[in-house]
């Protein structure tokens, strides 16, 4: 007898069979039919009548002598295996093996009951149909007189269906546990008053805190004390409202003390038998948020100074404009310009320019009180909204308190700058009842205070009329200049990423006035763009410039690409696509060389007609750059949409990246990084001392353009410098570092 098959063949397939009633019948006392070999005797098998009824009603019952031989079955085995009697009866119980257990599995059934013992144990058995299915066997055996076994009854039970519903609840509990602790979510449970149940371990990763020591806990215990409140007052709404749904931003506290920004969704299960707690999925997205929070500060901060931009300016004078009307109170806009800006940047850089309006909007922020609003609208214009109005003193005392605090020098570096401030002041509802009234009447104001004298302020009257001084420049000069052609193009270089190659170049134009001598754009332009005249001027402007690459291409020099700078009017005019067409025509220069330069501010303008001329632009093949990003109008999302080639930092951006500590220029060059992502060229500008191009040199930008490397130039000396010799040479070493010339 072979210990590995304890019953029947070797005892294994004996002990895992389910015996079943073979042979002819005989009726025992209560009237139940069993079936068993002829030659055995019914008589002598040693089982008590009642029990083998009560028995033979409820269970898969199979006898067997010691070798496993099958004597005895009821009806109930033959149903479960779908042999007959005579097929069984008398045959070893191997016939049900289905050949899954281990030798040692039988092994150890065979020991048992060898020695007297009861063996119970779950195992798989194979019907006549070949089907598999797993019973519940009881072993039991028969003793005799001296308590050796001399027959085994079998009791089975088929638990085929509770298997496989084990096994696929096993497989979802499986499922859920990887996904639940796997997942970069927190899943856990909580009660009605918040204590937590379940946690799965993202919770540690997310927050820090152990999820074994985390268990027991108050789920608010764990909220920011910013948000405690409402997460109770969350947590006592889903307990009187039964399976509702609850999802929220909250901020949670990580173990190191930082704050984590988590969206919350909470399901109520209190009533479920299975769960009878508060379900929660909590997501981390602090990196988001902070990102968010980048970008929004971007769009409605200047980056120099701080403050509100227009964009944010212009909104909170919308609501203060509101809440006036609704309050019927009057209400105040104050424009600032400082007086000999200009003269401090020319003279002294733009480092000593920029600091000195750091400065500027320190102190305008420090004087006024929490019923005034303070922005930067761009340049050296500062802007002031005095929401409310008490009586005309208050209005004078606070016009007086910006006029004296230009009276104290400021301190930029070792400079001690005197400078003073024009003010002009528009009174709502007096000087209008609209936004764009009411800043066109301040900065006419301004203008007065300007050309009265400077240093003071004037308040917007109807007689004012800022237009005479416009019209003598515009009408007198300008058209005078365009007719007489006094005006010309210079062109300032772009450098590449080596700071030696000459990749492009920004044609710029300039105005050789007959009195004033020759004037920068930035001192005219304006005016024409208020006039209408920048369209005939742009006209000009693009002509002169597709010309003179034509020629420098027909004299054998190398391609460049050129910048033109274009205006909002000019975007909004009808023909203007149609003229770049026929100037394109006309010149020869195919449009691949050309580059559209839009002052970020642009895209604050009547957007649809905007994006109309932008795509029209780009199906000519004329690439479209950005400038002046970082100054506070554009946001990336204006940057994708419009699918600009070329990005152009701000120079205030790019001081902020030099000058003003890791965290400023962590910030900026995570968005220069964000910008090339989307695989657009990005270029910094106002590159003015070496010590910038130093800086920035291994930053990832891909030109370069400023001072450092040249001031704008008339058409034969930037040929000869640059078109004539290509790849250039170290432009520092040949011009020095250019901190006051013309751009």
């Amino acid at each position: 007898m072979d210990h590995n098959d304890p019953i029947g063949d070797h005892k294994e397939e004996q002990t895992n069979a389910i015996h079943s009633d073979v042979g002819q019948p005989d009726m025992d006392c209560t009237g139940s039919r069993w079936n068993h070999i002829p030659d055995h005797d019914p008589e002598k098998i040693l089982i008590n009548e009642k029990t083998v009824y009560a028995v033979d009603q409820a269970m898969n019952v199979v006898l067997t002598d010691l070798d496993g031989n099958i004597l005895y079955g009821n009806q109930n085995i033959f149903d479960l295996t779908l042999y007959t009697p005579e097929e069984l009866l008398g045959k070893s119980t191997k016939i049900f093996n289905a050949g899954y257990h281990s030798k040692e599995f039988f092994q150890e059934m065979w020991e048992t009951i060898q020695a007297g013992k009861i063996w119970r144990g779950d195992i798989k058995n194979r019907r006549k149909d070949g089907k598999i299915i797993w019973v519940r066997l009881i072993i039991t055996p028969l003793l005799d007189q001296n308590g050796k076994p001399f027959q085994f009854l079998a009791l089975k039970e088929d638990i085929t269906e509770k298997k496989e519903m084990e096994f696929r609840l096993a497989q979802k509990d499986k499922q859920l546990s990887a996904l639940t602790k796997n997942s970069y979510d927190i899943v856990g449970i909580i009660d009605k008053d918040g204590s937590i149940s379940y946690l799965n371990p993202a919770f540690e990763r997310v927050l820090g805190f152990s999820t074994f020591d985390t268990i027991g806990k108050n789920f608010v215990d764990y909220l920011h004390s910013e948000d405690a409140s409402l997460g109770k007052n969350i947590l006592q709404h889903l307990a009187e409202h039964p399976n509702q749904s609850i999802r929220h931003q909250l901020k949670f506290k990580h173990k190191d003390r930082s704050i984590r920004w988590c969206d919350v969704a909470f399901n109520n299960y209190l009533d479920d038998p299975y769960i009878h707690g508060i379900v929660f999925n909590l997501r981390d997205f602090t990196k988001q948020k902070e990102a968010s929070d980048i970008v929004d500060h971007l769009a409605n901060y200047d980056y120099l100074t701080g403050l509100p931009n227009r964009r944010h300016f212009e909104s909170q004078l919308r609501d203060s404009l509101k809440s006036a009307k609704m309050k019927q109170t009057q209400m105040a806009v104050v424009f600032l310009d400082l007086d000999g800006f200009k003269n401090i940047n020319d003279t002294l850089g733009h480092e000593i320019g920029d600091g000195l309006l750091k400065e500027v909007g320190h102190r305008l922020s420090s004087i006024v009180d929490c019923n005034t609003f303070v922005g930067r609208l761009g340049g050296d214009e500062f802007s002031i909204i005095i929401q409310s109005i008490p009586n005309k003193n208050y209005l004078l005392g606070v016009a007086e308190a910006l006029v004296q605090s230009f009276c104290i020098p400021f301190t930029v570096e070792e400079y001690e700058l005197n400078i003073s401030s024009s003010i002009g002041i528009s009174i709502f509802p007096d000087a209008g009842e609209d936004i764009k009234t009411l800043l066109k009447h301040a900065d006419i104001a301004m203008y007065h205070a300007k050309h009265s004298g400077k240093n003071h302020y004037q308040i917007y009257q109807q007689s004012m009329d800022r237009d005479s001084y416009k019209l003598f420049l515009l009408k007198n000069d300008l058209t005078k200049a365009l007719e007489k052609e006094q005006f010309f193009m210079v062109y300032q270089p772009k450098i590449g990423p080596d700071g030696k190659e000459v990749v492009g170049a920004e044609a710029y134009i300039r105005w050789s006035h007959p009195e004033l001598g020759f004037i920068t754009h930035l001192e005219f332009i304006h005016f024409a763009e208020e006039s209408g005249f920048i369209i005939p001027l742009g006209e000009w402007i693009l002509k002169t410039v597709s010309r003179q690459m034509k020629a420098w291409q027909d004299q054998g020099y190398p391609p460049l690409k050129v910048s033109v700078n274009i205006s909002v009017m000019q975007l909004m005019c009808r023909h203007f696509l149609k003229d770049v067409k026929k100037i394109l025509a006309e010149t020869g220069l195919e449009a691949k060389w050309l580059e559209f330069e839009i002052n970020e501010a642009v895209l604050s303008h009547k957007e649809k007609q905007v994006k109309k001329s932008l795509d029209g632009i780009k199906k000519l093949g004329i690439s479209l750059a950005l400038d002046h990003f970082g100054t506070g109008y554009s946001a990336l999302n204006f940057v994708v949409k419009h699918q600009f080639n070329v990005i152009k930092i701000d120079h205030h951006m790019i001081d902020d990246i030099v000058n003003n500590g890791e965290c400023s220029h962590n910030v900026a060059l995570e968005m220069v990084k964000l910008i090339q992502k989307l695989h657009i060229e990005v270029i910094a500008v106002g590159v003015e001392t070496a010590h910038q191009f130093a800086f920035l040199a291994n930053k990832g930008f891909d030109a370069y353009q400023g001072l450092y490397f040249s001031k704008p130039m008339e058409k034969e000396q930037f040929a000869k410098k640059f078109l004539s010799s290509a790849p250039c040479l170290r432009i520092a070493n040949q011009y020095g570092e250019i901190t006051n010339t013309d751009v």
